[in-house]
């Protein structure tokens, strides 16, 4: 049994603390070229938030599939998340204006 426990412990351990990776394949690597850099926000989401809770949670991963579709779509590439923000950077600048 101590040794079954340990190796549950193991394994959980590894999937809580192993680095986690994200695909940057689309991610601008040239420092000679410039960039374009996308924001999204919802418009009036604390309001939102604060009036229809349960409906808003489901708008949220609605949006964010949406997003991380087109993201994809257009081969951008997703810096960070924060709430219902996004950054969003991509090196062709048609590309972030076709997403947008």
């Amino acid at each position: 049994p101590l040794v079954a426990v340990l190796i549950i412990g193991i394994v959980v351990m590894y999937i809580f603390l192993k680095p986690k990776t994200r695909d940057n394949r689309n991610a601008p690597k040239d420092p000679t070229r410039p960039i374009c850099v996308l924001f999204t926000d919802i418009q009036a989401s604390t309001t939102l938030w604060g009036e229809i809770p349960e409906e808003m949670s489901e708008a949220l991963d609605v949006h964010h599939a949406v997003i991380r579709k087109l993201i994809q779509k257009h081969k951008c590439y997703e810096v960070k998340t924060i709430g219902d923000c996004f950054m969003i950077a991509t090196a062709d600048p048609a590309a972030g204006l076709t997403l947008a």
